[in-house]
């Protein structure tokens, strides 16, 4: 889960590449936690905006360009007002 307050997702990837990198790096080499080895073979990464920032048509535009860089990865871009009333 990541939560951004920025609106051009370019500019949201230059901090986040290595944690794209990690998700994807993870299907063929598993991820360590707490002392033990994951492995999976589905990864779902949710971003959460403020209202003020998220239009549907911004979360769609994130969710191409981000399943085009990596297609493995599954993406879920909502708000967090609707992540914090669940």
């Amino acid at each position: 889960m990541k939560t951004t307050k920025v609106a051009d997702v370019t500019k949201w990837l230059v901090s986040n590449k290595k944690h794209l990198n990690d998700l994807k790096d993870g299907f063929s080499e598993g991820i360590e936690w707490a002392g033990h080895k994951i492995n999976y073979s589905k990864a779902r990464l949710d971003i959460y905006m403020p209202k003020d920032i998220y239009i549907p048509s911004r979360a769609t535009a994130w969710k191409n360009y981000l399943k085009e860089l990596c297609p493995e990865l599954d993406f879920n871009i909502s708000t967090l007002e609707k992540y914090k009333n669940k």
